[in-house]
């Protein structure tokens, strides 16, 4: 489990770098410690031999080099060895079966010659053992007269050194069960919302789209988090319209199976019933005719709805774009729906100006656009109310057409969906109620020509559809579409 989980990954892997960082650098400072104690030892060694040697070159009595040489080793903790120009020791303090008289090896003495401060760190046979060894030459009148040997050994610098390195030992463990800890931490604080984004993943999978990721940060985590649940959310309405489409799409096959079986089935009865000699005069004849012509015009528009919808699907749709008249194609449409409107006892009123700017447009297609909101509003308006088109000019180059009626209204959930393909607010009407197309058709001519259309609508008072139209001429790209 530890080695697969990416907590421990992520643990040990912080850990090992951490220790690995602790551990270089602990034997780097120690030995920076160590190079800068030796460094500071010698200097300090340096700085008194240099004053001991010019009290020597100043020519002291015997007996005073003798005080001089004592008080240097007691205050040094060093050995302190005083040689002539040849190599014989003069004085010494500190150092065990050593007399005046005594010659110092010649490698010692050649750098002192020469006038060097000689720095040695090592074993010296001479001094005996390991230790720091510092040598001044004692100049008078620019000529070397002897040397000042001061030895300091090892043993003492050890202990101050095994000290700093106990101190940055314990430093360096205390700080890596720090780091450790951190560590942990840190890696539970990327691990948790990860393994929360995998379940919630897999869950997703499973088909729970409702579930959601916390987001506990405002970094990388927290936005992968964030993009996670809005991926949960598209996926949730991608489904919903999926579920809704299916559903329009097979309700759209019910109402087209019924549209063409119900004039089918009257065309095949009424035209037996005309063969068999049924209507006994020309009266019933002509009437059993006009039955027929009927359902033949109902089966036409239902094919023209089909084929228009299949053309604006596959972006076929060409319109012949010329400058038109509102004016004129609103006389038109009224003329066409007088009888409709006084067959239902509805009051039809269009007040459109003659004075309106012209607009380029498809006749045909905008004349089917007003024609299919005004056919809507008559059959959807009970007797004794009111259909109204209206025109007038609008804001930014616009023409603002309306079309209102005083009928059923659309309720106010059904609003949405009523530019949907295949969508029908009321399911439950049939016999001659359209297929749900025509307003799905409406939109898509209307952005054709470049414009909007909206829809108010209030349950039982009526609804009102508004067309912005632009006044300007097309560019030819926009035209040919």
């Amino acid at each position: 489990m530890f080695g697969r989980s990416l907590r421990w990954k992520v643990w040990a892997t912080i850990s090992l770098f951490a220790i690995t960082i602790l551990l270089v650098l602990g034997l780097v400072v120690s030995n920076l410690f160590e190079n800068l104690y030796f460094r500071q030892q010698s200097d300090f060694l340096v700085r008194h031999g240099r004053h001991l040697a010019s009290l020597i070159a100043a020519g002291p009595s015997d007996e005073k080099l003798a005080t001089q040489v004592e008080l240097a080793k007691d205050f040094l903790d060093a050995k302190v060895v005083v040689v002539n120009q040849a190599g014989l020791v003069r004085r010494c303090a500190g150092m065990m079966g050593m007399m005046p008289g005594m010659m110092v090896p010649p490698p010692l003495l050649d750098p002192i010659q020469q006038g060097r401060i000689t720095v040695l760190r090592g074993s010296s046979p001479f001094f005996g053992g390991e230790g720091l060894l510092v040598a001044v030459p004692v100049v008078q009148d620019q000529v070397v007269t002897g040397a000042v040997f001061l030895y300091s050994p090892l043993s003492a610098m050890t202990e101050t050194l095994d000290a700093m390195r106990q101190v940055t030992l314990y430093s360096i463990g205390i700080t890596l069960l720090l780091a450790t800890a951190l560590a942990f931490l840190l890696s539970r604080g990327m691990s948790t919302p990860l393994m929360e984004m995998k379940n919630a993943a897999q869950e997703m999978a499973r088909g729970n789209l409702e579930v959601r990721v916390p987001i506990r940060s405002a970094d990388e985590l927290g936005l992968l988090a964030q993009s996670l649940n809005y991926l949960s959310r598209i996926l949730k309405r991608n489904r919903e319209q999926e579920q809704r489409l299916e559903g329009m799409r097979r309700e759209f096959v019910a109402n087209v199976s019924h549209e063409l079986r119900s004039p089918l089935q009257l065309l095949e009865g009424y035209t037996e019933a005309i063969l068999d000699d049924v209507p006994k005069n020309e009266a019933a004849r002509r009437e059993y005719l006009e039955v027929i012509l009927d359902e033949t015009l109902r089966l036409k528009r239902l094919v023209n709805d089909l084929l228009d919808i299949t053309q604006i699907d596959e972006g076929k749709m060409v319109l012949a774009v010329k400058p038109l008249s509102l004016a004129d194609l609103a006389q038109r449409l009224e003329r066409k729906l007088c009888p409709l409107a006084q067959e239902k006892g509805v009051s039809l009123q269009v007040d459109v100006p003659g004075t309106l700017p012209p607009i380029y447009g498809d006749e045909d297609r905008l004349e089917q656009v007003v024609f299919n909101l005004l056919d809507n509003a008559l059959r959807h308006t009970p007797s004794g109310g009111q259909v109204t088109l209206a025109a007038r000019s609008g804001n930014a180059g616009q023409i603002k057409l309306t079309v209102q009626d005083t009928g059923e209204g659309i309720p106010a959930g059904d609003l949405p969906y009523i530019w949907d393909r295949f969508y029908k607010v009321d399911k439950a009407r049939t016999g001659r109620q359209g297929t749900g197309l025509g307003l799905a058709i409406v939109r898509r001519i209307v952005e054709a020509h470049r414009g909007q259309v909206f829809v108010e609508s209030v349950l039982g008072k009526g609804s009102l559809f508004t067309i912005l139209l632009p006044t300007g001429e097309p560019t030819e790209d926009k035209a040919g579409r």
